[in-house]
C-alpha cells in the first residue's frame, strides 16, 4: 500500500479550506507523482525510463517526453534557443547518456508544448528564473529516428523545418497511443 499524506481532519483551519475546495479523503503519493508528471514533469533516473519497440520513451508504462529543466542563459543574459524536448531514444539522448549526463533530464507527458524550466546564470549556476513555462521545439533527431511525417526521407530543409515548427505533441500522442492530460492540450 502506498504511503499517505498526514491526516489533518482534526485541524479546523485545514478542514475549512478542504470543505471550501470540495476536497475530501486522502491522496496517495503515487497520484501526486502522476499529477507532477502530467503538469510539469518529474526528475527520473534514466534507469526508470524504458524504450518501447517503437523507440518511444516510457516511464512506468506511460509514454513520456524528456527535456532538460536546468538551462543556462546566454552570456548576454537571454534565454537560450538550443534546448529541445525528446520523444524517442535518438542519437542525441544516446550521446548524452553515454557522457553520463542522464541526470539532467525530466520526464513529462504534458501535451501543450510548454515545459517548466529553470534558467540559470552561466558561471555561478544561480537560478535567475525558476519553473518558468517555456516552449521548446522537438528534437530533430527524434523526428528522424521515428520518420515522423517522412522527416528523414530526403525532404528539403524548409520542409523539415516546417515539420519541426508545426509539430503537435497532442497529435503525436494520439498517433502513438500515448496518454493525454485533460487541461494541458
Amino acid at each position: 500500500m502506498a504511503p499517505y499524506l498526514p491526516d489533518f481532519d482534526d485541524f479546523r483551519p485545514i478542514q475549512e479550506v478542504k470543505e471550501a475546495m470540495g476536497a475530501y479523503g486522502r491522496v496517495e503519493l503515487g497520484e501526486v507523482r502522476w499529477t507532477a508528471l502530467q503538469i510539469g514533469g518529474i526528475e527520473v533516473d534514466p534507469s526508470e525510463l524504458d524504450i518501447s519497440e517503437d523507440r518511444l520513451l516510457t516511464y512506468q508504462g506511460q509514454q513520456v517526453l524528456v527535456f532538460i529543466r536546468d538551462q543556462y542563459l546566454t552570456p548576454q543574459g537571454e534565454r537560450p534557443e538550443g534546448y529541445r524536448f525528446h520523444l524517442a531514444h535518438c542519437k542525441t539522448l544516446a550521446r548524452m547518456w553515454a557522457q553520463n549526463k542522464k541526470h539532467r533530464y525530466v520526464a513529462t507527458n504534458r501535451s501543450d508544448g510548454l515545459f517548466l524550466v529553470n534558467f540559470k546564470e552561466r558561471g555561478s549556476g544561480d537560478v535567475v528564473y525558476e519553473m518558468e513555462e517555456w516552449r521548446l521545439p522537438v528534437c530533430k533527431n527524434c523526428l528522424e529516428r521515428l520518420e515522423w511525417e517522412g522527416y528523414s526521407r530526403g525532404l528539403e530543409k524548409w520542409e523539415r523545418e516546417e515539420i519541426v515548427e508545426d509539430f503537435d505533441i497532442a497529435a503525436f500522442f494520439e498517433e502513438y497511443g500515448g496518454s493525454l492530460v485533460e487541461g494541458y492540450r
